[in-house]
């Protein structure tokens, strides 16, 4: 496996791919919110097999103290080999993320257990978005000591 941070077109292109048959076709989520204006100023990942498949994908929006993980998606024929798990452990090591305070990211309730599982915690109540039911999870980073 191997995970890039979406800077090329056909990086992004593999990752719109990856969300667009998630989301869009398997969820039914409406293309004109799926896609929206954090995708500009996001930092997008892709994983890929070892034989360069696009299979799993997220992003990164910064805020102040914090990074809002979204569009966490892997597609139906590789679910269940851990790419997705890779993806999330991957960029909790960015050293852009370990300089905030936390990571956090409205999880659907049909994916609770898997972000329980990398050690976030629930926060708040269920909520609705897109249909699907959602709850937030966050997790502490551990930032360097400051001097």
């Amino acid at each position: 496996m191997k995970i890039i941070q979406a800077t090329t077109q056909q990086a992004f292109f593999d990752e719109m791919m990856i969300r667009g048959s998630v989301f869009v076709d398997e969820q039914k989520v409406p293309s004109a919110i799926e896609i929206d204006p954090d995708d500009r100023t996001a930092s997008h990942f892709v994983a890929y097999t070892d034989q360069g498949e696009p299979a799993s994908c997220l992003r990164l929006v910064f805020k102040d103290t914090k990074v809002k993980i979204g569009r966490v998606a892997t597609l139906p024929k590789f679910r269940g080999q851990g790419l997705a798990k890779a993806l999330m452990l991957h960029i909790e090591t960015l050293p852009e993320v370990q300089a905030k305070e936390q990571i956090y990211l409205d999880a659907q309730l049909s994916a609770l257990s898997f972000y329980q599982k990398l050690g976030y915690r629930i926060e708040g109540d269920v909520f609705e978005e897109a249909g699907i039911l959602h709850q937030t999870v966050s997790k502490q980073t551990c930032p360097q000591v400051k001097d």
